[in-house]
């Protein structure tokens, strides 16, 4: 009997903190809201949404599961036998006692986690509908706007930029599964098969991950470089090779537009090898022993070794790192936007370039911009969901 009041009490202070807690956020969120209408009708708006939106969490949580908390257990909750025939209706009393008691168990560990839903809702999952709101308006920079319909996804779609950006990205993908993905998988290997010096290589392939992106691209832009009188390091290599003789003009890597899309990639490979050449390598350490014994017993050759012992047991680590490959190289912006701007013509454009460009150029066309970025939106979380089942099922394999 004792337990049982204690147990109520708490459930009592429980509700009245969440009530408090409820009550605070309300005076704050008034306060703010009547302040900033006052200083600034559009802060004002944004904070009143906000608010409505913590509102109701704080209410529907704070209050709900609390009283959840208060909620009785009968005797078939807490295990009390009961006489008589087991019936349909004895079934379903059952599982809605047990449906309580989970609940009532579940409820802290809910309240605990509200502040990170909140969190989650505000600053993730208000922007993405936000952003699928603003794809049907015509939004303007200083104030206002408007219902357009399907306008700016009609105007995205009949934008020549729109197919060359994905159309980039595709090859982009394609170079870099060719240049990127294969090399440090066989790198690892080789490595992993030193009987000397792999601490040493280990750091060699994995310091330009070290480097930061700005410096890693201040770099190449000199060995590109076509300017001055032998132009970067790579015109000047070819030079001193005789490939090219004074006189001749230098290669333009990054305005030639058959060379611009295998030089960016070829940079990207070069600063993101060494992390994904370590990912393999561990992996590797992973694989038991005995099976490479087995295969010698059987008279495998290396290359049998390889083909049917490494292979198999890198196949879910080269799985994910392929998807994860792929959803970066759809996303690339930093690397054409700051080496080419997306240039020569058209040829390095990207989807997130062309939401800069948009949103952020001159235009400022906000609507237009957050057209094309739910459009990326739904490509990524095709690839997510992709993700997701591809290593639920090497989960299950593995376990």
């Amino acid at each position: 009997m004792l337990d049982a009041e204690i147990t109520n009490s708490g459930k009592i202070i429980a509700l009245i903190i969440a009530n408090i807690a409820a009550a605070l956020i309300g005076i704050i969120a008034v306060g703010g809201i009547y302040f900033k209408k006052h200083r600034n009708p559009v802060a004002g708006a944004a904070i009143g949404f906000v608010a409505g939106l913590a509102g109701n969490l704080v209410v529907v949580t704070g209050v709900g599961l609390p009283l959840l908390l208060l909620l009785p257990a009968n005797n078939v909750a807490q295990g009390t036998p009961l006489a008589g025939p087991a019936t349909d209706q004895l079934s379903l009393e059952i599982k809605r006692e047990k449906r309580y008691l989970h609940l009532q168990r579940q409820a802290v560990a809910f309240l605990f986690l509200l502040p990170a839903i909140t969190l989650f809702l505000l600053f993730a999952w208000h922007p993405v509908m936000n952003a699928f709101v603003l794809s049907f308006q015509d939004v303007q920079l200083k104030g206002g706007s408007g219902w357009v319909g399907l306008e700016n996804y009609e105007r995205m779609l009949a934008d020549p930029n729109f197919e060359a950006a994905w159309l980039n990205s595709l090859a982009f993908a394609g170079w870099s599964l060719t240049m990127g993905f294969l090399p440090p998988v066989f790198i690892a290997i080789m490595v992993n098969e030193m009987r000397v010096g792999k601490p040493f290589f280990r750091l060699i392939y994995f310091l330009p991950t070290l480097i930061p992106g700005v410096v890693t691209m201040a770099i190449w832009t000199r060995i590109f470089s076509a300017d001055g009188a032998t132009g970067g390091v790579l015109n000047s290599l070819l030079f001193d090779l005789g490939i090219l003789q004074p006189g001749d003009n230098m290669v333009s890597w990054l305005r030639n537009e058959n060379l611009v899309k295998p030089s960016l990639i070829g940079m990207m490979t070069w600063g993101g090898f060494g992390g994904a050449l370590l990912i393999y390598y561990a992996s590797l350490q992973g694989i038991s022993h005995e099976l490479y014994e087995a295969a010698e017993i059987d008279g495998a050759n290396p290359f049998q070794r390889l083909r049917f012992v490494t292979l198999p047991q890198l196949r879910s680590t080269m799985m994910i790192l392929l998807i994860l490959q792929v959803l970066g190289i759809i996303q690339i912006f930093m690397e054409p936007f700051l080496m080419t701007q997306g240039g020569p013509g058209n040829a390095t454009t990207t989807p997130v370039l062309e939401i800069y460009r948009v949103g952020f150029g001159g235009s400022a066309e906000f609507g237009l911009a957050s057209a094309w970025s739910v459009v990326l939106m739904i490509v990524l979380f095709t690839f997510s969901v992709f993700y997701f089942y591809v290593t639920r099922i090497t989960e299950t394999e593995e376990g």
